[in-house]
């Protein structure tokens, strides 16, 4: 599992090898280390930490979640949005 950084969403879904930043996740769960064997019809489950940086670079550019795996030579991607906490 990484992040990639890309300068607008035109960008990242046209041309996704011109990203800004990118970054993996380490150890993207503990209940399920990497590697991991996946059985069928079981759920991955990976996390990373919603950090000051990291809503910094979802709200100043298009940023995207990537899971990489073994079917296929392209990650699938998802974008990231960060929405305002509800007010109280």
């Amino acid at each position: 599992m990484g992040y990639l950084l890309y300068r607008d969403d035109f960008v990242a879904r046209w041309n996704r090898k011109s990203n800004t930043f990118a970054a993996i996740v380490p150890r993207p769960s503990d209940a399920q280390p990497l590697p991991f064997v996946l059985a069928p019809g079981v759920q991955w489950v990976g996390m990373g930490e919603q950090d000051a940086e990291l809503v910094q670079m979802a709200t100043s550019g298009c940023l995207m979640c990537a899971v990489y795996h073994s079917h296929t030579n392209k990650p699938i991607m998802r974008q990231i949005v960060v929405r305002p906490a509800p007010a109280e």
